[in-house]
């Protein structure tokens, strides 16, 4: 059988959920039955799992690929994807992306012998001017992907024109060995970040940006009394403006703000409720690895339903503080078999990439 080689877009040098997926993903599939390359858009030669993932591979190649931006530099990267497309010649494209213009460094490479599987990661743009730009590609979109697939419903109907049919669900799956509850860690980490056995921590694990609306906890932070502690993990443009405003409130005491981690499955496990103010979301990972450690979650009613695994789940209303503070106090501290459920609902990896290697083998 011939090794089917796909192009994966999708990679950024921001550790995030789609990038994360990809690792899962490639760490999962066969590899005897494909041949991986990355293209990196607009990144300077930087990629997060770029060093994990050619090791995985193991040949001794280098599967990423930089290409320049087409906002930025128009002509360069025209010329860039015409000269990279005519040297490469591809079985599959795998465009994973959170807005259908995407497909621009796409259309080069699409012909009879090439087909897009288009994957739809995000249910909304983070302004005017991508909700503008998302819109004009999205017929397009759907026209040219032979395979179009979402990690939601919100975000299907985001991405593609047409209403979705047949096989089009494929959840972010995570690994369910890795996010399971572990004492040791739970020990460890609050250790390390001198956090009391007394302190119940609210924790969050996400870019910091106007679309994951981190600075709803400042509020929270100050109606619930010393026994809370937030925990957030993340990088983002809009950090340190918020460890300003943290500052300027008088917290310092009521949050501990630490970058993105390798290894965040070992905080998932030190926190004692995990607490999601989205302004929009496709399906968020973060909120499955949490589900898959057994923490109570908390959603803003702006994320799918479909994120709910499980009863100790809660969607509340951005405008209803109280009903955030009143479910903080009601659903901290209790634990269930996470494991079980992420399996169950089929949000584990490999059901994840059995889904993903049938449409591979059709193509």
């Amino acid at each position: 059988m011939c090794m089917k080689r796909i192009l994966v877009i999708g990679m950024s040098d921001t550790l995030g959920g789609v990038e994360t997926y990809l690792y899962n993903l490639i760490k999962t599939i066969n590899k005897q039955q494909y041949k991986f390359d990355f293209l990196v858009i607009g990144q300077d030669n930087k990629s997060v799992f770029e060093k994990e993932i050619n090791e995985i591979i193991g040949d001794g190649e280098n599967h990423f690929y930089y290409c320049p931006n087409l906002k930025k530099e128009y002509l360069k990267t025209k010329r860039w994807l015409n000269s990279f497309y005519e040297k490469n010649h591809f079985d599959i494209i795998y465009l994973n992306t959170c807005t259908a213009a995407r497909i621009s460094y796409c259309v080069k490479g699409i012909n009879s012998n090439t087909k897009l599987v288009t994957h739809s990661h995000n249910g909304k743009a983070d302004n005017w001017k991508g909700t503008v730009t998302n819109a004009l590609f999205k017929r397009y979109t759907t026209n040219k992907s032979v395979y179009k697939i979402a990690c939601s419903d919100i975000a299907y109907k985001y991405l593609f024109s047409d209403i979705a049919h047949g096989n089009w669900f494929v959840p972010n799956g995570v690994d369910t060995n890795r996010f399971s509850f572990s004492e040791e860690n739970r020990k460890k980490i609050r250790k390390q970040l001198n956090i009391g056995d007394d302190k119940i921590v609210i924790g969050n694990v996400g870019r910091f940006s106007a679309q994951k609306n981190q600075a709803y906890f400042l509020d929270l932070a100050q109606t619930l009394d010393d026994n809370y502690l937030f925990l957030l993990l993340g990088n983002g443009e809009l950090k340190h403006g918020f460890i300003e405003k943290i500052k300027e409130r008088g917290l310092e005491k009521k949050f501990i703000v630490l970058p993105s981690k390798n290894n965040v499955e070992e905080y998932y496990s030190a926190m004692d409720i995990f607490v999601m103010p989205s302004l929009f979301e496709g399906l968020p990972i973060t909120a499955i690895e949490a589900q898959c450690n057994g923490i109570s979650c908390i959603f803003s009613e702006n994320i799918t339903q479909q994120v709910s695994l499980s009863s100790h789940c809660k969607f509340v209303n951005l405008d209803e503080k109280e009903k955030w503070i009143h479910a903080i106090k009601m659903m901290a501290n209790v634990r269930y078999d996470g494991n079980d459920v992420i399996k169950r609902n089929g949000f584990d990896i490999s059901s994840t990439v059995k889904k993903i290697e049938m449409i591979f083998l059709e193509l």
